[in-house]
């Protein structure tokens, strides 16, 4: 009641800050509050029983432990040097791995999984990695074709995340 008292009908309360809320009538457009698969950024994707766009999942987590393998060799030798890398997905949801690129002088051999027996990569084949999982890539590199001098490549490969965001399309490891 004392905390009513301090109101009176000849000074009311005014519950309003003043140039809160401004109405402009000059404006032609209209506010479009409604959100349509079309309209989602990149990077987002669209879920249907939600009617809504969300940020694509975080997959930083997904890497290799090495960026760089070096191997010396002598051109026109048929010796063959082994090697691997690991990648591993920290991801919170399970990825699939397609080989996309890789010098002709490098031959993709297995990727062997944690999980998993052995899988023999043939060409273009997809594997999956589950959360968490760790696949190690074994190659084996010829400098039979090779000319003296230092030789660069480039072993790309898909990451796409499963079909379960669609929309956000898969990244290059």
């Amino acid at each position: 009641a004392e905390f009513l008292s301090q109101f009176s009908v000849s000074d009311p309360y005014d519950p309003s800050v003043s140039g809160r809320l401004v109405n402009d009538t000059s404006t032609t457009t209209t506010l479009n509050l409604i959100q349509t698969a079309e309209s989602c950024a990149v990077g987002d994707f669209w879920i249907e029983e939600q009617q809504t766009c969300e940020s694509c999942p975080d997959t930083s987590g997904v890497q290799w432990f090495r960026d760089v393998v070096e191997f010396s060799g002598v051109s026109g030798s048929s010796d063959v040097v082994a090697g691997n890398l690991t990648l591993v997905n920290g991801a919170a949801f399970a990825l699939t791995l397609s080989p996309k690129t890789y010098p002709s002088w490098l031959t993709l051999v297995s990727l062997t999984s944690t999980i998993n027996e052995t899988v023999i990569l043939d060409g273009d084949s997809d594997t999956t990695l589950q959360t968490g999982e760790r696949m190690t890539l074994s190659f084996e590199m010829s400098s039979l074709n090779l000319n003296p001098g230092t030789a660069v490549g480039t072993v790309s490969f898909g990451v796409t995340d499963g079909g379960d965001y669609p929309g956000c399309d898969g990244r290059d490891a």
